[in-house]
C-alpha cells in the first residue's frame, strides 16, 4: 500500500546526504507512480528515479521521464484486467503461459509486468551509462527487489579483474536509431558492491 511506502525521517535525511555530495550517484527504484515519487521526493534535485518497477526512469540530471515500455507490445493487459476480474486463483495458468509477461507475488499485492522491463533491468541501465562508478549500496524492502539483487549477481567474488557488461535491453529500448552499442568495462571491484535487504521478512 502507498502509505506504507512513505519515506521516514531517517531516510529522507540520508537522501539528503547521498544528493549533496557530487561524487554520488543516487536512485530510488520504485513500484509507486510519478505522482507518488514527485510527491515526497521531488524535491530532491540530484536523485534519479524509477517507476513502476522499471517502466519509466529519469537520471539524477533530469526530471524528463523515460518510458521503455514505449516500443513494446502492451496489448496484453486489457486481457489481464479481465481475467483479474473473473477468475484471480487462475491467474497463472490462463494468463503467463500466453504473454510475454511475469506475475509477482508480494505481501498485499499481485502484479503483472512485461518481462523485459524490472527493477533489475533498471540496475543494469545505470551501471551501463555509469561504468565509472566505483562503490555500489542496494537496498530493497520486498520480493519485487529480488531482480535488482540479481543483476548485480555479475560482480562474482571469484571475478577476476575488472567485469565487462554488455548492453542492457532497456538501453536499446528507448532508442529508436540504429545506433549499435558496445560492451563497456566497469570500473567498480566485487569488493565494493554491497546488497542488503531491509524491512519485515514476510514482505
Amino acid at each position: 500500500m502507498p502509505f506504507v511506502a512513505l519515506p521516514s525521517p531517517d531516510a529522507l535525511t540520508v537522501l539528503v546526504k547521498l544528493t549533496s555530495d557530487p561524487n554520488n550517484i543516487a536512485y530510488i527504484i520504485s513500484s509507486q507512480d510519478q505522482a507518488f515519487l514527485e510527491e515526497h521526493l521531488g524535491h530532491f534535485l540530484c536523485l534519479g528515479m524509477s517507476m513502476e518497477h522499471g517502466r519509466f526512469i529519469h537520471s539524477p540530471d533530469s526530471t524528463v521521464w523515460m518510458n521503455f515500455t514505449a516500443s513494446l507490445d502492451m496489448g496484453w493487459r486489457e486481457e489481464v484486467a479481465e481475467i483479474f476480474r473473473q477468475c484471480q486463483d487462475l491467474l497463472e495458468n490462463n494468463v503467463v503461459s500466453k504473454s510475454p509477461i511475469k506475475m509477482l507475488m508480494s505481501k498485499k499485492n499481485l502484479e503483472v509486468r512485461p518481462i523485459a522491463v524490472n527493477k533489475g533491468e533498471i540496475v543494469k541501465h545505470i551501471l551501463y551509462q555509469n561504468p565509472g562508478v566505483e562503490f555500489i549500496f542496494c537496498a530493497g524492502d520486498n520480493k519485487t527487489n529480488e531482480d535488482m539483487f540479481c543483476a548485480l549477481l555479475l560482480f562474482s567474488p571469484s571475478s577476476i579483474g575488472k567485469v565487462t557488461m554488455e548492453p542492457p535491453l532497456l538501453v536499446m529500448l528507448i532508442d529508436d536509431t540504429a545506433k549499435e552499442y558496445s560492451d563497456v568495462e566497469l570500473m567498480v571491484s566485487p569488493e565494493a558492491v554491497f546488497m542488503t535487504a531491509v524491512g519485515h521478512s514476510s514482505k
